[in-house]
């Protein structure tokens, strides 16, 4: 079973500990109610309508759950692990999450996962598309996941890709601003357009020998096939990306950083890995 350890912050000291449990934990008031008499402060019982002083330690010990999941063996590239929460690598080529019947990343890593806590659901935090790799964040109950998506939707993560696309951009940084939308009848493709959501992409070149320019992306917001859609709007789609114009082969785009403030202690996060090809262009 995990224990949620939320490490109280002064802000928290004027709520009441089932609100601390409520509003920054995100715990249910089903899961609420299964605590029993559980929950401990400091080491010492305690009860929910109290409330704590900055620094005290409010444990939680979280219910079971079920995973739809089939834990499967493969391989896994850990890159960070805490009780709360499992960083990995995905490679290309692979679904994030199980999809229309394919093994996923997320069926090897709970395969692993659960060698050392047998009981553990793996809840994304995100996704990736599946020809793109790098970091992947991975909660290890429904309420961590519920306490990243909303650190996720004020704007707490930071995220960075590197890509390989066509040509050269005339300005080697810059911003690309423009709302995407589902373009129904293409399936999973996303088209930039005015009723669209707002979608925002710095960048910054790398190297290039004109014919093809490595970039470095970094991410304001999350839209799916983000990086994708604003590189093929500019003109500059992703090598091999034969979604959005840039050719057939594969795309080469990598997930090589993620920082983000743990949900539970507060303390900055820093992931950063290196994509399998090389960056520079021959």
């Amino acid at each position: 079973m995990l224990t949620l350890r939320y490490r109280l912050r002064p802000q928290d000291e004027a709520l009441t500990l089932r609100a601390v449990a409520r509003e920054r934990v995100g715990m249910s008031s089903a899961q609420l109610r299964e605590l029993r008499g559980q929950a401990l402060l400091d080491g010492r019982k305690t009860y929910l309508n109290q409330r704590g002083r900055a620094g005290a330690l409010l444990e939680l010990p979280l219910s079971r759950e079920i995973s739809s999941v089939e834990p499967m063996p493969g391989q896994v590239r850990v890159l960070w692990e805490d009780e709360a929460l499992l960083a990995v690598c995905k490679p290309s080529g692979i679904e994030s999450h199980p999809h229309r019947g394919a093994l996923s990343i997320l069926n090897y890593a709970l395969f692993y996962a659960r060698q050392n806590e047998p009981s553990v659901c793996l809840h994304p935090a995100h996704r990736l598309d599946a020809g793109t790799e790098g970091i992947l964040l991975l909660a290890k109950h429904g309420c961590v996941q519920a306490m990243l998506m909303r650190t996720m939707r004020e704007g707490g993560f930071y995220k960075e890709y590197v890509g390989v696309v066509r040509g050269r951009p005339d300005a080697p940084s810059g911003t690309i601003r423009l709302p995407i939308a589902h373009d129904p009848a293409r399936g999973p493709a996303r088209f930039v357009d005015p009723s669209g959501r707002d979608a925002w992409t710095d960048y910054e070149t790398l190297s290039t020998d004109g014919g093809e320019s490595v970039l470095r992306f970094m991410l304001h917001t999350g839209r799916t096939h983000q990086i994708r859609v604003h590189m093929a709007a500019v003109g500059h789609p992703l090598l091999g990306d034969a979604l959005y114009g840039g050719g057939t082969g594969g795309y080469r785009l990598c997930a090589s950083r993620l920082t983000f403030p743990h949900p539970l202690t507060g303390e900055t996060i820093d992931l950063q890995v290196r994509p399998s090809w090389p960056t520079s262009v021959e």
